[in-house]
């Protein structure tokens, strides 16, 4: 790390917090400056105030509140020992800062090394109310993954998320949770247990939650884009034609993606949802067998469409 870059650090994780709270008029233009890179962010400003007081001079008092809250949540976040991870810092996620609306901030705990773009991330999601079918090809799918050497990304939501949080762990891999919520507020409470061993297994919890506050509504569907986001292939093995896993498969179609659904899945007995997409030539419909074979390919025409869009 360059000392300019050393300097100045502190002062971007500030900014990309109080930008998260900002209108969008406010924090686009320090988006984008986050994603071209670190050493233009600030372009020269003393303080956050004054950087963002540029683009919005009537809003003094709503940027004042926004850093100061901003500056509160980074000081109770290293007391506790989490992690802060910018937009545009050298820890932030290559795949997840190609979206359009990447977050600003992300917060972690566990080991942050597992989001360098030299591994592999699969997510893995599904509904809540598994059958036992789909929970065996979560389990099936998870240990075809895992010995392909890839990171299992999830929601640690009750159901196929937990499920393939579990297999993860039982077949020795690593897997990040994405939270909808705080580190400090997991939910679901019955699933607390299982992030504590995901973090003691060497894996990750993320969100975009800051301390203190609660997940909404539309916190679900912002998780679902994160971990869209951040996978190589998203598998989808259970929903139904009203489940919150179609967010996470349109987020990794608007993406590009590749969506993977179980061959079963077109008879229907995985549910209404899953079975429309694979009825759609977009989704790869596998087997056991072909599992491999397929992602693999999927993975290296997926990393080479992603490394020519952030060309242009």
């Amino acid at each position: 790390m360059s000392r300019q870059k050393e300097r100045h650090e502190p002062l971007t994780a500030l900014a990309a917090l109080a930008g998260s709270r900002l209108p969008t008029r406010i924090r686009r233009p320090l988006q984008s400056a986050l994603t071209a890179g670190f050493d233009d962010a600030l372009s020269g400003a003393t303080t956050v105030v004054d950087y963002f007081l540029r683009f919005a001079p009537e809003a003094r008092s709503r940027i004042q509140e926004a850093v100061a809250w901003a500056e509160d949540v980074l000081s109770r976040t290293e007391r506790r020992g989490f992690h802060t991870i910018y937009l545009g810092s050298d820890a932030y996620p290559a795949l997840l800062s190609q979206i359009p609306d990447p977050p600003l901030m992300l917060f972690a705990e566990g080991d942050v090394s597992l989001l360098s773009d030299r591994r592999m991330f699969a997510a893995v999601v599904g509904t809540r109310k598994p059958t036992e079918l789909g929970i065996a090809k979560t389990q099936e799918a998870v240990r075809a993954l895992v010995g392909e050497g890839f990171v299992i990304v999830s929601g640690l939501a009750l159901g196929i998320d937990a499920v393939a949080h579990k297999e993860t762990l039982d077949c020795g891999g690593l897997t990040i949770a994405v939270l909808p919520g705080p580190l400090d507020d997991i939910v679901p409470k019955r699933n607390r247990r299982l992030a504590e061993a995901i973090v003691d297994s060497g894996g990750l919890l993320l969100t975009e939650c800051p301390l203190g506050e609660k997940p909404a509504r539309y916190s679900y569907v912002r998780r679902d884009r994160i971990q869209a986001g951040l996978a190589d292939v998203l598998f989808a093995i259970e929903a139904g034609a009203n489940s919150g896993t179609l967010h996470t498969v349109g987020f990794s179609r608007r993406y590009g993606r590749p969506v993977f659904c179980p061959e079963e899945a077109k008879s229907g007995v995985l549910g209404e949802g899953v079975a429309m997409l694979a009825q759609e030539t977009a989704t790869v419909a596998y087997d056991a067998k072909s599992l491999v074979d397929k992602v693999d390919d999927a993975v290296r025409h997926s990393r080479r469409t992603v490394a020519q869009d952030s060309l242009f």
